[in-house]
């Protein structure tokens, strides 16, 4: 779901990178979609895709919040950029978010948030599946 209708996938590159840097995210739980469609307006569109994965794509999976996760995802939030054709994992709650916000300041330690996101596992709310073409 999204805001608006979209008809062609478009990653647009912005001031800040996101999680997993510069992607056109996607969720394949449609409740979660709708929420985070309605956010801000109280409507949205759903926008239903399908690809064909193949061999030649090069894909990262997360399957679960670790210490890989949080090194990507604060290496992708420094602005670093990565080869993958996709990459799927999850997609923390505000907490967990607060969390890596706490990491990256250097309020925290990366065992102190994996510690945080142990005790706070059960908010993980969805699955992204990312894409940067």
């Amino acid at each position: 779901m999204s805001q608006v209708i979209v008809s062609k996938l478009e990653i647009k590159k912005i001031k800040h990178t996101k999680d997993f840097s510069w992607s056109f995210y996607c969720t394949n739980i449609e409740n979660q979609a709708k929420i985070w469609a309605k956010r801000k307006t109280g409507r949205g569109y759903l926008n239903i895709y399908s690809c064909t994965l193949n061999d030649s794509l090069k894909i990262k999976k997360f399957p679960i919040i670790n210490k890989e996760w949080l090194d990507f995802i604060a290496d992708c939030r420094h602005a670093s950029t990565h080869d993958y054709d996709i990459i799927e994992g999850p997609m923390a709650d505000d907490t967990i978010y607060n969390y890596v916000e706490d990491y990256l300041e250097g309020t925290i330690s990366k065992e102190a948030f994996m510690q945080l996101a142990k005790l706070k596992k059960q908010c993980i709310k969805f699955l992204f599946i990312l894409s940067r073409h």
